[in-house]
């Protein structure tokens, strides 16, 4: 994966300093993909009888969905479940991933099939099931996809490849490490102050009140 850029990279100190000021669980693994960290925690979550939030625009996401697991997209401000990714994708959960195989996603650097955009990636899995079914059957579509799916058939597996997240990591689970608290008012608000964040800051001295 293309390296994070410099601007980027320079956040992320402060980013844990301000996750760990106001109280909140921090999970970190070398090595592993932060959408597998979370697909991990969420299916021992539900595995552990609770019901899981996941907030995010990631449409990846979407494979993790189930009765026990939802997904709030903070931008669009719009609640997901199984319902509603099957009206988006046209299949369940456990096929979003062959979607995404074939369709790509730029941001998680999942190549796809180039010239397969998603509204043709969801009829074709929504039709055949699978990228491996689709490539079995590429024979019968018109010449132009029959044309990409040969050509960018081992793009298109490994694209599925990078698009499933993991769920099996070997993380401990403990429900009370994520017990939502109150922040301790230091030293959030002494980091808020160092950053600038007056209207956080103001909020958080209404709070205490």
């Amino acid at each position: 994966r293309p390296e994070m850029p410099q601007d980027m990279q320079t956040q992320i100190p402060y980013i844990h300093r301000m996750v760990e000021a106001f109280g909140l669980r921090q999970i970190r693994a070398q090595g592993q993909e932060a959408d597998d960290l979370i697909g991990t925690v969420a299916a021992k979550a539900a595995a552990a009888g609770l019901d899981v939030v996941i907030v995010t625009g990631d449409k990846d996401m979407y494979q993790l969905l189930s009765p026990s697991v939802r997904i709030f997209d903070p931008v669009k401000e719009k609640w997901i479940g199984e319902e509603e990714c099957r009206a988006r994708f046209g299949v369940g959960p456990e096929r979003v991933a062959d979607v995404m195989g074939l369709m790509g996603d730029a941001i998680d650097n999942i190549p796809g099939v180039k010239g397969i955009g998603e509204k043709t990636a969801t009829k074709l899995i929504k039709q055949y099931g699978s990228v491996e079914e689709v490539l079995k059957h590429a024979g019968e579509l018109t010449p132009k996809l029959k044309g990409l799916l040969t050509e960018h058939a081992e793009a298109a597996r490994l694209s599925r490849q990078l698009a499933v997240i993991q769920t099996d990591l070997p993380l401990e689970f403990q429900r009370e490490e994520f017990q939502v608290k109150s922040p301790p008012t230091e030293p959030l608000a002494g980091l808020l102050r160092e950053l600038e964040f007056f209207s956080l800051l103001k909020t958080l001295q209404q709070i205490g009140r």
